[in-house]
């Protein structure tokens, strides 16, 4: 019997979060369970945190848009509640309410706002949409939003197609959840009811949301089916083409991201996830991850209220982010993140916050790329950071088992060696061993504390003097600066057979 003891790795789990398998089966390279921990840029670590962006607006921000003037010489963020709008005011680093006296908006929680952008007359327009309100439009300049002109009609939906403005899924005529309107030809303040209408009824869903492919064409998306509307450049302006139908639509308005190659993701409204390139809309790879892992998380009851979902790319990072309630909230505490560089799935989890809507955009000031999320409380966070604006980060994971090399023998672990790196300061890491002989549910050995710092002066070891058939680590702790694992070795001695 072998009585040295090898130095055995104990592998990061850059694959993610797999909750498509049992947990005896999540390989060592996966995460059995992980909380505000990922892989990015080829590191893992734990979230960087949130920090206030100006102070607060209206509460339950929805919704953002990067607003820039014809001229370009003027760029804003603007926003979007359940009763008002705003935009940031780079002069003065504050929300400037831009609600108009006595038409504030009436939309309910449940259903999220659209924004898009339109030109007309020499000037670039933000557009509003909620299902509720009639749609607003504002410009730089403009103290307050207004309605559109020429009884366009309520919607939950918008989007642009050959100089035309297209609404969808109209709650006040006949088939209008299957409904599109047209507006006239570089005007959204007429042509309601009298360009083009369609009813998109070849199939009994509703519409769920509407996304450009091109300057000349878009997808409509039902929750059965997706259309392509496509501009003619004759009479009838906009054609509409099905392109699929049986499919699992998108789960609320703001469930379709934009990758920066064109294609569409969608996160659909069962909980898998697709891409939809204008012509074949396909399950994604990582779909059975994602869905599993948004059942694992979510405790709520209504359907886990999927019409209050959001997702942004921040392309930065190369990061899919989807956010959503967990409970019977109505607005999102966690995230789940996909890192598309290797299709692997992590979750944020922010139990004292609720956003409500997102965007990752240039930021005015600095022209650098930057993640801003919108809370209930009508406060903007920014995604930076090593603390949530103060506060402790609480995070855990935990790496599948292995056998480190022989499922058949027992193995004696008297210590492990971590690499950390803490490069803002000394952060404490709760470490504990995994234990299962033959497949049984997996157990954990009390914690040992490791304190991860700057420049460590010795390894960062734990003693578990433990045996083990399959091994592994689980990470836990609550941090204020930032925290990488960089993998650790096990030292193991192979004892005798488990089955003798």
């Amino acid at each position: 019997m072998a009585t040295t003891a090898q130095s055995l790795p104990v592998p990061v789990p850059v694959n993610g979060l797999r909750a498509d398998l049992d947990d005896f089966l999540v390989p060592p390279t996966g995460a059995i369970q992980s909380q505000n921990w990922l892989l990015r840029d080829g590191k893992m670590q734990v979230r960087p945190g949130l920090t206030t962006y100006a102070g607060t607006t209206r509460a339950n921000i929805m919704a953002y848009t990067l607003y820039q003037t014809l001229s370009g010489n003027s760029t804003k963020l603007v926003q979007a509640s359940a009763t008002g709008m705003a935009r940031y005011d780079i002069t003065t680093h504050a929300w400037v309410d831009i609600t108009q006296s006595g038409n504030e908006l009436t939309s309910a929680t449940l259903f999220l706002p659209v924004l898009r952008q339109f030109q007309k007359g020499g000037n670039n327009y933000v557009l509003h949409v909620n299902l509720t309100d009639i749609p607003k439009k504002w410009k730089d300049g403009d103290a307050n939003y207004t309605d559109f002109g020429g009884s366009a009609p309520i919607a939950g939906c918008i989007c642009v197609v050959g100089d035309h403005i297209l609404l969808g899924r109209l709650p006040g005529s006949a088939g209008g959840d299957q409904k599109v309107d047209v507006s006239a030809f570089q005007d959204f303040d007429s042509g309601w009811g009298a360009t083009e209408t369609a009813i998109l009824s070849d199939t009994p869903g509703s519409i769920m949301s509407m996304n450009e492919l091109s300057a000349n064409s878009a997808a409509i998306y039902k929750s059965d089916a997706v259309y392509v509307a496509s501009a003619t450049g004759s009479l009838t302006p906009i054609r509409f083409d099905l392109r699929q139908a049986g499919i699992e639509g998108p789960a609320s308005f703001q469930s379709v991201v934009t990758h920066t190659s064109g294609v569409h993701f969608i996160f659909g409204r069962y909980g898998g996830l697709y891409t939809f390139d204008g012509n074949i809309y396909t399950q994604h790879p990582a779909s059975e991850a994602v869905r599993q892992q948004l059942r694992k998380q979510c405790t709520g009851t209504v359907n886990f209220l999927i019409t209050r979902r959001f997702g942004v790319f921040n392309a930065s990072h190369n990061e899919m982010r989807y956010y959503f309630p967990s409970t019977d909230d109505f607005l999102a505490n966690k995230c789940l993140v996909l890192n598309l560089s290797n299709n692997s799935v992590w979750i944020d989890d922010h139990p004292t916050l609720r956003f409500g809507g997102g965007i990752s955009c240039r930021d005015p000031e600095t022209g650098r790329e930057q993640l801003y999320l919108g809370a209930s409380t009508g406060q903007t966070y920014t995604h930076e950071g090593t603390s949530d604006n103060s506060a402790a980060i609480t995070h855990y994971l935990q790496p599948g088992v292995t056998d480190f090399g022989d499922q058949s023998r027992w193995k004696h672990i008297p210590e492990v060696v971590h690499s950390f790196y803490s490069p803002g300061g000394s952060q404490t890491v709760s470490i504990q061993l995994q234990h299962s002989v033959s497949g049984e549910d997996i157990t954990l050995s009390p914690a040992r504390a490791v304190t991860a710092m700057p420049h460590p002066i010795r390894p960062y070891t734990t003693p578990f003097a433990r045996e083990v058939v399959y091994g592994g680590l689980r990470l836990s702790g609550s941090t204020t600066r930032a925290l990488q694992w960089r993998g650790s070795r096990a030292a193991v001695i192979m004892r005798g057979y488990a089955n003798g």
